[in-house]
């Protein structure tokens, strides 16, 4: 028997629903970029990365909480790395790298549907996702720190 059998399916499926809700854990857009400059020995690298609000998932029957949209909230972060090479010590560098410069600060939060109710009362703080309000679950503030020190290659 001749003919081509591919080893793969392709299948199309038609729903009928009204909720759209971006990939889970997937933002969007992301924006990472980096500048750099390198001249006789020098070298230093500015980063920027911009993760926007990400949808995490839905959470559902908490303390009679129904359906809780889970985001990640949007945040920026600068960076930076500097290294110089010791001219009198071949393969010796000096360098400095720095990350969040400006505190970014991570966190989760909730978004509540309008008909959310916890042991009969909407909580304070509680949001749709229309709204400007949220329901704060966690931040993290993870700081800026750096990094200095001597490398050297063999």
């Amino acid at each position: 028997m001749f003919g081509f059998n591919p080893p793969f399916e392709f299948e199309t499926v038609y729903s009928d629903t009204t909720l759209k809700t971006p990939l889970i854990n997937q933002a969007k857009h992301i924006i990472n970029s980096s500048l750099g400059y390198d001249y006789k020995g020098f070298s230093i690298r500015v980063s920027y990365r911009k993760v926007p609000e990400t949808f995490i998932g839905f959470v559902a029957n908490v303390h009679d909480v129904k359906e809780e949209e889970k985001y990640s909230a949007s945040f920026q972060q600068w960076d930076i790395s500097i290294t110089q090479d010791i001219p009198w010590i071949t393969g010796l560098q000096i360098f400095l790298n720095a990350s969040n410069l400006n505190n970014a600060i991570r966190g989760d939060y909730l978004y509540l549907s309008e008909t959310t109710k916890v042991n009969g009362e909407t909580p304070s703080g509680s949001a749709t996702k229309n709204s400007s309000d949220k329901y704060t679950q966690k931040d993290e503030q993870y700081s800026n720190f750096i990094i200095a020190g001597f490398k050297y290659q063999f």
